[in-house]
């Protein structure tokens, strides 16, 4: 049967050579089987416990990549990825970003929510006065919130650093209309 095999896959031009070359190492192996297990039982002891100890190695390999491929570890190695990244030192604060939050107590001093556009706009030409490399708004702003729009559009066509941000997963939210799209 294995020769049939090797006239079948020989007889295929759509086989590559890399192909042919392995299926006829393979029938050869074949034909020899009887006599490597004959061998095999006359090995000394060292060979048998090699191949003992080798062959259980291979396997543990195969089954932990399958299941590494499906996706049956993804849990485990989530779980050591944050237990290593909470033990890892803490980094010194950069003193070049400066981050600008707006929390619960700006928005009880200015009174309303959201921040009209104008307080907004007048905060993005404070910033613009210390002439940062670059102003990131991480605010949604796709519907004007009166008063001030205009002073806001002016802002972001005027102050040539400022980065928005848009939310493209769903519901999507357009990036304000004033600002570039290379802006956002």
């Amino acid at each position: 049967m294995g020769k049939l095999i090797v006239a079948i896959v020989f007889d295929r031009e759509q086989f590559s050579p890399t192909a042919r070359c392995l299926a006829s190492f393979f029938i050869q192996y074949l034909q020899i089987w009887p006599r490597n297990m004959k061998k095999f039982f006359s090995r000394t002891e060292w060979q048998k416990l090699a191949l003992i100890t080798i062959v259980p190695e291979i396997l543990l390999v195969a089954i932990i990549c399958i299941a590494r491929l499906s996706g049956s570890l993804q849990f485990l190695e989530l779980f050591l990825l944050d237990r290593f990244l909470q033990w890892r030192p803490t980094e010194p604060q950069d003193d070049r970003i400066t981050i600008i939050g707006i929390d619960e107590e700006d928005i009880r001093e200015i009174g309303t929510h959201p921040i009209p556009d104008r307080d907004l706009a007048q905060l993005l030409r404070t910033l613009d006065e210390y002439k940062p490399r670059a102003i990131g708004l991480d605010i949604i702003r796709d519907i004007p919130v009166e008063p001030g729009y205009p002073e806001l559009a002016k802002a972001f066509t005027e102050i040539p650093n400022i980065i928005g941000i848009e939310q493209r997963a769903e519901p999507i939210i357009k990036p304000p209309p004033s600002l570039s799209p290379e802006k956002v």
